[in-house]
């Protein structure tokens, strides 16, 4: 996670990057152990955390999730401290994957279920995959995650999505003030690859409300500063807000470069300032957890494009068939909906009179 890719929008809303492995750019990734830079920013992400610790209370994000596989978006409270002896890792979560692989327990993470998971130590923990009661949570829209956290005579953490309890937690409560954290990062192989460019999490609000009467105790729980923390660092101004584009290099900049990316024809040839004069068909695979979701395609260039988009799964044992032929007169924005448990989609773009694209954009 890296500061660069966190900044305020002018309407107030936070917006945290996250760079797939198709990202080219100027930001540089952190090396294991905080010592100096990788050199690229790929599989980097972001988060803000408060300076103050909370007690029980309720907890209230609303956000958008950035909608590509690989990347899990998170609320979370934490505070990990070493008192006489014993390593107290105190944590709740709200964990938000897409489609993949087995994880925690051998169950199969979606964007259409939440993990809900709270911690008192590494050992000490209980994860829970629960049903979304709004669908897909990566559907290009704000929702809303709480998280009540009671210390009283009934100890228990509620998790909600949407206004609805989606899960009642009683065992590995904890006791000690956490710190608030909403951010993106990649885990080690259980939320997929990340083969997409850049996509983006962002914060509407954020809520606490203490519940009166109930109390956490206070070890290691000082106010955070600038200096406390490697790598802290706090957005003063309104900063370059990302683009979201589910079509890595969408704009072809990069296209003789990056032949892994676009699949090019004979022949094609990319202009200085991007886009493609092509004859044949260019091609893209996408790992997205998108069955059921009304998706955008938009097209700018000048001349005439058949766009097939064919449907898959990365899931083993999952068979998903199926495509969509699309066409543009120059350009245009077409919408179409991927089939249910929808993981892959191919996208073949086909000129045939050396017609020019500027630009390409997947969006939710």
């Amino acid at each position: 996670m890296i500061p660069e890719n966190v900044a305020v929008a002018a309407n107030g809303d936070l917006h945290i990057a996250v760079n797939g492995d198709y990202y080219v750019g100027e930001k540089r990734g952190v090396a294991l152990g905080n010592e100096g830079s990788t050199d690229n920013g790929r599989r980097t992400g972001g988060v803000v955390q408060s300076k103050r610790t909370y007690g029980p209370g309720s907890f209230e994000v609303v956000m958008k999730i950035p909608s590509v596989n690989g990347v899990c978006s998170s609320m979370w409270l934490y505070n990990n401290y070493t008192a006489d002896g014993v390593n107290h890792n105190d944590e709740i979560d709200i964990e938000l994957h897409g489609t993949v692989y087995p994880s925690h327990g051998g169950a199969v993470g979606t964007f259409r279920k939440a993990l809900c998971t709270s911690w008192l130590a590494e050992d000490n923990s209980i994860s829970e995959y629960v049903a979304s009661p709004s669908g897909a949570l990566n559907d290009g829209e704000f929702h809303t995650y709480r998280i009540d956290w009671h210390t009283g005579a009934n100890p228990r953490i509620e998790y909600y999505i949407d206004g609805v309890k989606v899960a009642t937690q009683t065992t590995y409560v904890p006791t000690n003030e956490m710190y608030m954290n909403i951010g993106c990062w990649f885990p080690n192989n259980w939320c997929g690859a990340p083969d997409f460019e850049t996509d983006t999490l962002v914060v509407k609000s954020f809520g606490y409300t203490p519940f009166s009467g109930e109390t956490a105790t206070k070890l290691f729980c000082d106010t955070l500063g600038a200096n406390d923390v490697i790598l802290h660092a706090y957005p003063q101004s309104a900063g370059e807000i990302p683009e979201s584009n589910l079509l890595a290099n969408g704009k072809f900049d990069r296209a003789a470069d990056k032949p892994s990316v676009w699949t090019l024809p004979a022949g094609a040839t990319t202009g200085a300032n991007g886009g493609v004069t092509f004859s044949g068909t260019l091609s893209q695979d996408v790992e997205l957890d998108c069955g059921g979701l009304e998706m955008k395609l938009a097209l700018v260039g000048n001349g005439s494009f058949s766009v097939k988009i064919r449907y898959g799964s990365v899931v083993d044992g999952v068979a998903v068939n199926g495509e969509v032929t699309l066409a543009f007169d120059g350009g245009g924005i077409k919408s179409f909906v991927p089939p249910e448990n929808c993981t892959k989609l191919t996208i073949e773009i086909t000129s045939t009179a050396q017609a020019k694209l500027a630009s390409a954009t997947l969006t939710v």
